[in-house]
């Protein structure tokens, strides 16, 4: 008897530990649909004491030709807008980073809610090279004398 219910706490658990992890993200509705959006996160909870954090240092390859990219998002703020607009600029060009990136807006808004379309140009970014911070790339995190 008490193996079975040994056994029937672990399934709960292990049931329960499988499907809390996915979290909504964003839901929306219309008259017909359903459209919910979630990403799947990992959490850990650590001590303080325990955490070492080593810094790294990257050479970026940026390409020469700036791009532009011209998105309309509906129902979101300008803030949020402008976040989604850097996301989609880095999976359309499949970058890691933009580099000097340059965000314009406008927000229309009417009786169905506020559409925000933002333009972004940029240049797109990649990591290479990557590798743990040594006392010898110091010389490149240091002004020089003339910079004041």
């Amino acid at each position: 008897m008490i193996l079975k219910i040994k056994a029937t706490l672990f399934l709960v658990a292990l049931l329960a530990i499988c499907f809390s992890c996915k979290m909504p993200m964003e839901a929306s509705s219309t008259s017909s649909t359903t459209l919910t959006k979630s990403f799947d996160g990992k959490t850990m909870f650590i001590q303080k004491e325990s955490i070492y954090q080593k810094p790294q240092v990257a050479e970026l390859d940026v390409k020469k030709q700036r791009v532009k990219m011209v998105k309309t998002y509906e129902k979101t703020d300008e803030s949020a807008a402008k976040e989604l607009a850097k996301g989609d600029f880095m999976v359309q060009e499949k970058c890691d980073v933009i580099v000097e990136p340059y965000l314009f807006t406008s927000t229309e808004t009417n009786e169905s809610g506020s559409n925000t379309t933002v333009t972004i140009t940029g240049y797109p970014a990649f990591y290479i090279n990557i590798k743990n911070y040594e006392k010898k790339d110091s010389v490149f995190f240091t002004l020089p004398n003339y910079v004041n």
